[in-house]
Parts: C-alpha cells; sequence; structure tokens
C-alpha cells in the first residue's frame, strides 16, 4: 500500500485539488490519503472537512515545518511506500504504480520521483546536485560538461531509463517506509528548504540509491504552496548553512559560510541575509522562532 502524505499550511484549495487528482487518476493504486495541516489555523482547517471521509486528517497546532509535519503524516501511515507530496501538485496519470514496481525490482533504491512538469506541462528540472565549494564558485553547468556521468544534466529532458540522482526534488518523493524510518526519516531541526539534500545525503550514506523516472510525470505549481519573500529566503540561507555544517567538518563548513558571505556582499539587494551568514547560530534566525 503507499501512504499519501499531503502538508497543509493555509492552502486548502490546492490541497482539495491535489487530493481530488490522486482519487481521479490513481484510483488503482492501494492507497490511503493522509492530509496534514501545518498550524493554519481554524477556519482553513473548516475549509479541510469536506474530505474527511477520503482522507486522514491531521492537525498540528503549530507550524514546526516541512520536516515536522510531514514525520506526523508518516507516523499515522500504514503503507510499506510513503509519498510525501506537496499540495500544490495533482496528477493527470497513474505514475505511482511504476514507481512502486520498480522500487520492488530494486531493492537498493530508497526514494525516486518522476519527471516534474510546470503548470504550462514543460518538464522543469526534477534533481540537483550536491551543493558544495566548487559548485558556489563555479555553478553547476561547469561539473555537467566536464563530468557528465558524476553529474548529469539536469535541463536534459529526453532520457528514457530510469537513473540514479544525488538528491531529488521534493514535490513528490516516494520512499520505501522501512529506509524512511531507518535512516531517521525527516531532520526537524529544518524548517523549510534542503530536506531533500539532507535526507537524500542520509540515503546514500547507508547505501540507498536516490532514482528519477523520466518516462513518467506529474505537475508541480513552483511556489504555490509557499509565497516566495524575504523571509523564505532568508530560511533558505538559514537550511542550506545548517544541512553543510550537518555533513561536513568544521573548516568546510566555514569556508562554505565565507564564500556565501561574499557571494552576499557583492550584491546589495541582498544584504538583509548578513545575519544570517555572519553568526554561527543559524537555526537561531528561523521561522519557527517567529512564530
Amino acid at each position: 500500500m503507499v501512504s499519501f502524505i499531503i502538508l497543509n499550511y493555509k492552502r486548502s484549495d490546492l490541497t482539495r485539488r491535489c487530493v481530488s487528482s490522486i482519487e481521479q487518476f490513481l484510483g488503482s493504486v492501494q492507497k490511503e490519503i493522509i492530509v496534514v495541516d501545518n498550524g493554519s489555523g481554524t477556519e482553513a482547517l473548516k475549509k479541510l472537512e469536506v474530505l474527511r471521509g477520503q482522507c486522514t486528517l491531521i492537525e498540528c497546532r503549530q507550524n514546526g515545518g516541512f520536516g515536522c509535519g510531514n514525520n506526523r503524516g508518516a507516523e499515522a501511515a500504514h503503507g510499506n511506500y510513503l509519498c510525501f507530496v506537496n499540495s500544490d501538485v495533482t496528477f493527470s496519470h497513474d505514475c505511482i504504480s511504476p514507481l512502486v514496481d520498480y522500487m520492488q525490482e530494486h531493492s537498493e533504491v530508497g526514494v525516486i520521483t518522476p519527471q516534474q512538469l510546470n503548470s504550462e506541462g514543460k518538464p522543469v528540472a526534477t534533481f540537483k546536485h550536491t551543493p558544495g565549494l566548487r559548485h558556489e564558485l563555479l555553478g553547476d553547468g561547469l561539473f555537467e560538461r566536464m563530468q557528465p556521468q558524476k553529474y548529469p544534466r539536469r535541463k536534459q529532458y529526453d532520457r528514457t531509463e530510469p537513473f540514479c540522482v544525488s538528491q531529488i526534488c521534493g514535490p513528490l518523493m516516494l520512499f520505501d517506509a522501512q529506509k524512511f524510518w531507518n535512516i531517521g526519516a525527516f531532520d526537524t531541526n529544518i524548517f523549510l528548504y534542503y530536506e531533500e539534500y539532507d535526507i537524500c545525503r542520509r540515503l546514500r550514506m547507508h547505501g540507498y540509491t536516490c532514482v528519477v523516472y523520466p518516462t513518467l510525470t506529474y505537475h508541480h505549481i513552483h511556489g504555490g504552496s509557499t509565497t516566495p519573500s524575504h523571509q523564505t529566503t532568508r530560511e533558505l540561507h538559514i537550511s542550506k548553512l545548517y544541512t553543510y555544517r550537518k555533513h561536513h567538518n568544521r573548516m568546510m563548513s566555514s569556508l562554505f559560510q565565507l564564500v556565501n558571505l561574499m557571494q552576499i556582499l557583492r550584491k546589495p539587494y541582498k544584504w538583509y541575509l548578513l545575519p544570517v551568514v555572519t553568526t554561527g547560530e543559524y537555526l537561531s534566525h528561523s521561522m519557527r522562532h517567529k512564530k
């Protein structure tokens, strides 16, 4: 069974649409749907009541962030597979059954995702390369040209076979449930962004692979579930610095922090990020502490 876990935060319209598309196009999938409301408030919960009966509804009184909310949903799940789906995702065909079949045939796979399409139905990057000092300084394009086997091109959309990547993008992530719990689930220190980098890195450290299945697709309204702002951009940098420090030694982390500081200093419109990159207490600046 596949447990679909959808995190809702003040976008019940998108969540209802996501659930509807699951019911419409994934009817043959043995499944349960779990909607976790991440502290949206009473009015938002009322709008989700229409889903009761179709879904398990879980109310979080406070917004603990992406990882915390999804872990709550996973704790209530009964499926062998956990499919974490952003509320701004919709389906137009059954892209899940073939993913499950592939994972059953390839026991080394820890997480898998289809090809992502934007709101216009055009393919967009579905995976990322592992962030690091070289990538910060030189960009990903250079490594894609120089080492295409290690760094597959993110914007090559004519592939016909599943392939391994460093990390998949987060709008749709299908995990083997046992492997998800074996590596410790989502890191709840991360409020928003870079969850994929962290959990995919931990999967690979445990010997599992992260896979893109390019001939299957889903639709994603980029930014539909999260409104871009100075606050969310600040959170992105907090998560970026935290996860890098988590997975690297002190010297590499300090160099990474310095490189990010120099990049921001060259762009005055980003100077509002200086308090984040000039201190080591990244998590204390998180949106979690401003609720």
